[in-house]
């Protein structure tokens, strides 16, 4: 899909989530939820924009600048793979537009534990970016940047092959508190910051042992 078509399906998908809220404005009450805490309940309310319109708006604005990534890409002579970025803005607009309809539903009166439901969402969503990540090839904004990944192609190829294997194996994990609802904020967070940590280490590791140093 290129850059244009991947545009337009954002711009329809930020418009759908715009005209649910508009539609679906009238039969709430205000205030409206707009946080929740880490126990899955509403704490933090806010007005009509926030709560309804204010996601759309951040698909629009983070789905331009990505797009929109390749042209201040200095490293001209590795440029961004366009399919993997047009991948990843569509991910992300389908976990807000995920996001928005649970906040839509709370809103409109029904209650359920948003931290349970955002979980398959997130699962999901870290297991295909570990698929993507795995594609990423050397930029200044997209991946594992580290002065070490930076600095060796073999470096960066190693360490987001090791990424993407350890993202998509917290995605699974994530999944599993769906059964474990008492640890599911752990399965979620914990996994995530291993994988995130451990290949900043990796790289480290791999640039000293492909410069001999051990």
């Amino acid at each position: 899909m290129n850059t244009r078509n991947t545009l337009i399906l954002i711009v329809l998908i930020a418009i759908v989530m715009a005209l649910a809220g508009a539609l679906l404005q009238p039969r709430m009450q205000t205030p409206l939820a707009t946080y929740w805490n880490a126990r899955g309940e509403a704490d933090g309310f806010g007005g009509v924009f926030e709560a309804l319109y204010l996601m759309p708006v951040i698909l629009l604005a983070s789905g331009l600048l990505i797009l929109g990534l390749p042209r201040l890409d200095p490293m001209r002579s590795a440029k961004l793979n366009f399919p993997m970025l047009g991948s990843i803005v569509l991910l992300m607009a389908l976990f807000l537009a995920y996001l928005h309809a649970l906040t839509l539903a709370w809103n409109l009166g029904y209650r359920f534990n948003m931290n349970m439901m955002l979980v398959p969402g997130m699962g999901l969503m870290f297991f295909f970016l570990g698929k993507l990540i795995q594609k990423a090839q050397p930029n200044w904004f997209i991946g594992v940047r580290t002065p070490w990944t930076i600095s060796s192609p073999v470096v960066w190829r190693k360490t987001h092959d090791l990424a993407g294997k350890l993202f998509m194996a917290s995605g699974l994990i994530a999944l599993l508190g769906v059964f474990f609802p008492n640890a599911a904020v752990w399965l979620l967070m914990v996994p995530v910051m291993v994988a995130a940590f451990g290949t900043v280490i990796y790289s480290y590791i791999a640039y000293r042992q492909l410069n001999g140093e051990g």
